[in-house]
């Protein structure tokens, strides 16, 4: 019996621009398990994509600053609260906005 060849799916492609867990982990020195808890944990959250965490260059640095962060002694909750600071300016916008690369669509806010 002659034996079938094997197909294997391409990986989905990955946009310009964004960078798979895996080139994020590399490029920061975070493991993989670092980026999946830190994703679970809300500290750094990219989009899920095809069922892969897609990362933009800013969050790609974010890694690295938090790996730097951490080896400096910092806990990951005072990282959570700088990360936040940075993003304080954006949760001020009202409308969509191009921030970068990155198109900031804001939340209804419920009139009080």
């Amino acid at each position: 019996m002659k034996r079938q060849p094997t197909t294997m799916e391409a990986p989905p492609r990955v946009p310009e621009g964004s960078y798979t867990t895996l080139q994020v982990s590399l490029m920061s020195g975070a493991s993989l398990r670092q980026l999946q808890w830190w994703d679970d944990h809300g500290i750094l959250c990219p989009p899920v994509v095809a069922h892969m965490r897609l990362y933009t260059a800013n969050e790609a640095s974010n890694a690295r600053r938090i790996v730097q962060l951490r080896k400096a002694g910092v806990s990951l909750k005072q990282v959570r609260n700088l990360l936040s600071m940075e993003y304080e300016h954006v949760r001020k916008i009202r409308v969509p906005t191009v921030i970068g690369s990155t198109l900031v669509i804001p939340t209804p806010r419920k009139h009080q």
